[in-house]
């Protein structure tokens, strides 16, 4: 009879137990160990995961959260934003909601208009703003630039990004590791990588589920199982902060 067995993980109790762990990367002991016979080889995958759309793009420690304001060339107004995961029309709705509190808007039939408007063009994947009334639009740090396609600089009329923006920070691919892996090869590199899966049709602050209808299993390092560590990167082995947001696994091992 061919050997199977499930292994099933969640981050709330591993984070419980030792507050070393986090939502995207935790160790769970095994207890009693798992033995595996050592004259036979194994191979792991990937049954199912269960996380949520839970990190940022606009963060006070990626330096992409201040830009400012002019209403006359002189005086510059900050428009600040709080950590989270802002789309191009999020980020336009905060610099209305700054130049509103700061009475800088005019009323017009009864609607709110604003001189300072921000927008993606799904026919050129640019960002254009358009700027009226003498207002300036200041872009202070490269960080910000990027989310939008924009150079670090001063705005005082109507303009359209100069590259591709980069709203999401690159965070296109999510690399599931796991510690049983071996072997698994990521851009030409060996990794521990089990699974790998696409942001784009996910949902910001949603949770989602995958379940892999064609498991792919990766070979399985060593025999004996005392502990297993589970994170999640980018393409490029950067931790993401998920922000506590608990993640589970199921893990299938079975006999090459």
């Amino acid at each position: 009879m061919v050997f199977e067995k499930t292994l099933f993980f969640n981050s709330e109790p591993a984070r419980r137990n030792n507050s070393s762990n986090k939502a995207e990367d935790f160790t769970v002991e095994i207890v009693p160990t798992i033995i595996l016979d050592q004259n036979k080889k194994y191979k792991v995958g990937l049954v199912s995961l269960s996380a949520a759309y839970s990190w940022h793009n606009i963060e006070a420690q990626a330096g992409n959260n201040l830009v400012r304001y002019s209403t006359d060339g002189i005086t510059f107004k900050d428009v600040n934003f709080a950590d989270g995961s802002y789309s191009y029309s999020d980020i336009n709705n905060r610099i209305h909601d700054v130049m509103k509190a700061n009475g800088d808007y005019t009323v017009v039939l009864g609607q709110d208009v604003f001189d300072i408007n921000l927008s993606f063009s799904l026919s050129t994947y640019l960002v254009s703003i358009t700027i009226t009334g003498g207002y300036e639009f200041e872009i202070p740090t490269i960080a910000f630039g990027n989310l939008i396609g924009f150079d670090v600089e001063t705005i005082d009329s109507d303009t359209i990004g100069n590259r591709l923006p980069n709203i999401t920070r690159s965070l296109d691919n999510i690399l599931v590791h796991c510690s049983l892996v071996n072997g698994s090869v990521v851009n030409g590199t060996p990794t521990n990588t089990i699974f790998q899966y696409s942001t784009a049709t996910l949902r910001r602050s949603y949770s989602y589920q995958f379940e892999p209808y064609n498991i792919s299993y990766q070979n399985m390092a060593g025999n004996t199982i005392q502990s297993v560590r589970i994170y999640i990167t980018d393409v490029n082995g950067n931790s993401i902060d998920l922000n506590n947001i608990d993640t589970s696994y199921t893990i299938k091992i079975m006999e090459a």
